[in-house]
C-alpha cells in the first residue's frame, strides 16, 4: 500500500485553493456567486434611491418657499399707471392689465410679482384686445416701487370707414364708422362726423359677404397703400377727394366711386391699374381746353367716367 505524505508546505497550498476554482486552478464557472457581493449591490442600489429621494424631498422643499416667499406684499404690484394712450382710456387698459394678472401659474406663484408676471402675455393681449395700441412697453419706474408703468403708441388715424351711409344724404352714419390707419386696419370707433370731412371716408364693403370688423383690414396692406396714393396724388389735378365709395360689380370686382368737394363723382375700376388710370385722369385734366376751364368745368357735370381705359365719360 502506498500513503500518501504531504509536507506542511504542501498542506498550506491546498488550504490557499479557492473553493470556485478547479484542481488546475481554473475558473469554476458552475460555482454560485459570493453572498456578500449580492449583499453589497443591495446596499448601494439602497444609498441611490436614498440619495434621489433626498433631492426630490429638497428641489419641492425650495419650490414651496420660493412660492412661499413670492406673495410677500412688497414682491406684488400694487399699482398700473398708462401713459400715452388718447383713444384707449386708461380705466380699460387698467382693467384689462389686472384680469391678466389675476389667478397663480401651478397654484402656487402668483401672476401679480414683480418678477414673475407674464410679461409677453400680457403685451400680446393688451395689443389684441385694443386694435389702436400700435406698442405696447411694460417699464418698473425704480427698484424700490411696487408700480408697473405701461408706456402705448396708439396708431394714427389716416382715413375713416364707415358701414352705410344715412338715407338723407351721403354722409357717413357714425354709429357705424371707425378710424383706419396707413395700413388700412380698423383700430377704434370714430367719435363724431359732424364736423365734416376732416379725413377721407370709405364707404361701403370691399367683400361680397361679411364687412371688415374692428381690429381687420379694410384691404390687403398693399391694396390700401396704393388706393392711398392714390386718392393723394388727386389734390395736384385740382381735385379734392371727400369720400370713397366701394360698390361690388360682377366677377369679384369692385368699383370705386370718388366724391368731390363740390359734388362730382369720379368713376373709376377696381379691376383696372390705378397706376395708369391716374395717368388717364392727368392726360383729361391737362388738357387745355380742359385745363383752362376746370373749375367751370366741373360745376356743370355730375360724373366722369374713367374705368374704360384710354376712353372718359362725362355728363
Amino acid at each position: 500500500m502506498v500513503r500518501e505524505h504531504r509536507s506542511e508546505a504542501t498542506k498550506k497550498c491546498a488550504k490557499r485553493v479557492s473553493p470556485n476554482k478547479s484542481f488546475h486552478g481554473m475558473v469554476n464557472f458552475y460555482a454560485g456567486p459570493r453572498p456578500h457581493f449580492s449583499r453589497l449591490a443591495r446596499r448601494r442600489r439602497e444609498k441611490y434611491l436614498l440619495y434621489i429621494l433626498l433631492g426630490v424631498l429638497g428641489v419641492l422643499t425650495g419650490v414651496l418657499l420660493v412660492g412661499y416667499f413670492s406673495q410677500n406684499p412688497k414682491l406684488l404690484i400694487g399699482q398700473v399707471t398708462v401713459a400715452g394712450n388718447q383713444l384707449v382710456s386708461t380705466e380699460e387698459i387698467v382693467t384689462e392689465t389686472n384680469s391678466v394678472l389675476e389667478g397663480k401659474f401651478f397654484w402656487l406663484f402668483p401672476r401679480r410679482n414683480m418678477y414673475l408676471f407674464p410679461k409677453q402675455k400680457l403685451v400680446e393681449n393688451l395689443e389684441e384686445t385694443f386694435p389702436a395700441l400700435r406698442e405696447v412697453v411694460l417699464n418698473r419706474p425704480s427698484l424700490g416701487t411696487r408700480m408697473l408703468l405701461i408706456s402705448v403708441r396708439e396708431r394714427t388715424p389716416h382715413a375713416l370707414w364707415c358701414n352705410t351711409t344715412s338715407s338723407a344724404s351721403d354722409v357717413p352714419t357714425a354709429s357705424f364708422c371707425y378710424f383706419l390707419d396707413t395700413d388700412g386696419l380698423l383700430f377704434s370707433p370714430a367719435p363724431d362726423f359732424s364736423s365734416g370731412g376732416a379725413y377721407l371716408r370709405f364707404v361701403g364693403n370691399p367683400a361680397s359677404s361679411t364687412p371688415p370688423s374692428l381690429g381687420s383690414h379694410l384691404f390687403p396692406t398693399d391694396r390700401f397703400q396704393e388706393i392711398s396714393f392714390f386718392m393723394q396724388s388727386l389734390p395736384s389735378l385740382g381735385l379734392v377727394p371727400q369720400t370713397v365709395t366701394i360698390k361690388q360689380v360682377p366677377g369679384d370686382e369692385i368699383d370705386f366711386t370718388i366724391g368731390l368737394t363740390g359734388g362730382v363723382r369720379i368713376l373709376i375700376s377696381g379691376a383696372r391699374r390705378l397706376e395708369s388710370t391716374l395717368s388717364d385722369m392727368s392726360a383729361f385734366f391737362n388738357d387745355p381746353e380742359i385745363a383752362t376751364s376746370n373749375g367751370e368745368f366741373l360745376d356743370h357735370i355730375q360724373y366722369i367716367d374713367f374705368r374704360s381705359a384710354g376712353k372718359v365719360y362725362y355728363k
